[in-house]
């Protein structure tokens, strides 16, 4: 936290003691001179030897003040060899690492690590992983001044995830940079903690490193931006390839940073056909932030009102009246208070006592048959059923939708129910019964009076498109 919090004195900066340039892999170094050539074919740099051009970019400096010299951290994690940057004076946790993960078990299909079969240094595993990562991405023809270009947003996105992980990584910590492909998503980690909110994450324009030195090599090369619109890139590369949108998380002991990047769209119609097989057809009437939003509770299982700000385009006031919307109708469930309420969806169990509203039939012979199941002593259920006939003219309709208005108990709905289920029903009918949605005696009522015994299915199935209910039978 001291470190951290001294930035006039970046760690990267650190002058360290009896390294040389037999420590330096010179490969590296004129890699990344050629590549700084094409970037920069003008710069005055260009005609620096290598002790010039390293001490220009700050991995050498001079100690003003004690009069010491010699190769920074930056220069030996950008440039050097593993085994030096492993020495106990330099980053003894340095181990980067890149795996693929290509089925659902954890098992990777390919890595990148330090195997023994080349230089390990921050230069060389950004240009191994990085065209890796890219190459999982659409990449649609398109010309430009009649030449061919291949890159698009979320390229540039990807290239500069992958220099802010080593630019921003704590190397002080137990921990090394992780590069991870999923099949839906790429999570980079790196050692350390964030140096701003993750409000300021998302606004953007400010830039506060760790790292300067390790900045600046990047920068130089075209690979990092230093103005406080590297996030603004990443967010806006992937918003205009339609995927979800790139967030942090921060783990403990030890310290890392994750940025989760989705490789999949939260409106993908594979995941609006999960949800429509989850919550049925109330969400053909949804817009596209309700969408989203319960597309977000579905792949993360669980959200809140501090997700959702960073997650949708607006303001707070109007997602607090999504959310309420989207309880009222069934299709989410919170629990918990105050800012510590979560929201997930409704997977069939037991429901908020707001969502049991329970309308009676305007079937005559349904009704009858219910007054003749329903015990004489229960004259509060039979007077509210007897105010909720229908006739023919329009006051005594308004008397019947006044007399709906009323809030019936779970004890009273699930009387309902078993009267009305004395044979095989299905929830077509036993929602037209109780003048509810199809989906909601499906997604709310049934599942709890199946999940009490109250009621029993004809098919084992689940989802069996013939689905029957009847109330259960004592043996």
């Amino acid at each position: 936290m001291m470190a951290d919090a001294d930035l006039s004195r970046p760690a990267d900066g650190r002058i360290l003691k009896g390294f040389t340039w037999e420590d330096i892999d010179l490969p590296s170094l004129e890699q990344y001179r050629r590549l700084f050539m094409t970037v920069h074919p003008d710069h005055p740099w260009v005609t620096e030897d290598n002790d010039g051009l390293m001490r220009k970019l700050g991995g050498y400096r001079r100690d003003r003040e004690s009069g010491e010299e010699g190769f920074t951290l930056a220069g030996l994690l950008m440039f050097g060899k593993f085994e030096a940057i492993k020495d106990p004076a330099c980053a003894p946790n340095f181990f980067p690492d890149y795996k693929e993960i290509t089925s659902d078990s954890d098992r990777w299909s390919d890595r990148i690590y330090p195997d023994g079969t080349w230089e390990v240094n921050l230069f060389q595993f950004y240009r191994r992983v990085l065209p890796k990562l890219q190459a999982s991405l659409p990449t649609p023809f398109r010309l430009e001044d009649g030449v061919r270009r291949d890159g698009t947003l979320a390229h540039e996105a990807l290239r500069e995830a992958m220099a802010n992980l080593c630019v921003h990584a704590d190397y002080s910590e137990e921990a090394s940079l992780l590069v991870t492909k999923y099949p839906d998503k790429i999570i980079l980690s790196n050692p350390g903690v964030l140096l701003i909110s993750r409000e300021q994450f998302f606004r953007g324009g400010e830039s506060v490193c760790r790292n300067t030195s390790l900045q600046q090599m990047f920068m130089m090369m075209g690979q990092a931006e230093k103005a406080g619109s590297g996030v603004d890139k990443i967010l806006r590369g992937w918003k205009a390839s339609r995927w979800g949108r790139p967030y942090p998380n921060e783990l403990f002991r030890p310290n890392k940073v994750e940025l989760v990047m989705p490789l999949e769209s939260l409106l993908d119609p594979r995941i609006l056909t999960s949800l429509k097989d989850q919550l049925g057809s109330p969400i053909d009437d949804l817009d596209e932030n309700e969408l989203l939003l319960l597309a977000t509770a579905q792949s993360e299982g669980v959200i809140n009102h501090e997700r959702l700000k960073e997650l949708l385009p607006m303001h707070p006031a109007d997602i607090t009246k999504v959310l309420q919307k989207l309880r009222r109708d069934g299709l989410l469930i919170a629990e918990g208070r105050g800012r510590g309420c979560v929201y997930h969806l409704n997977d069939g169990g037991e429901a908020s006592e707001q969502m049991m509203q329970a309308m009676p039939s305007n079937n005559a012979s349904s009704e009858a048959q219910m007054m003749q199941a329903t015990p004489s002593n229960d004259a509060s259920l039979e007077e509210q059923m007897m105010q909720a006939t229908p006739s023919n003219d329009a006051s005594s309709e308004d008397q019947m939708m006044q007399a709906t208005k009323r809030k019936l108990s779970a004890q009273e709905t699930e009387r309902l129910v078993c009267c009305f289920c004395t044979e095989w029903r299905t929830a077509q009918e036993i929602a037209d019964y109780l003048h509810r949605t199809k989906d909601h005696v499906r997604n709310v009522i049934l599942p709890r009076l199946l999940k009490q015994g109250v009621l029993e299915q004809r098919f084992s199935v689940k989802r069996h498109p013939n689905q029957q209910y009847r109330a259960g039978r004592e043996e």
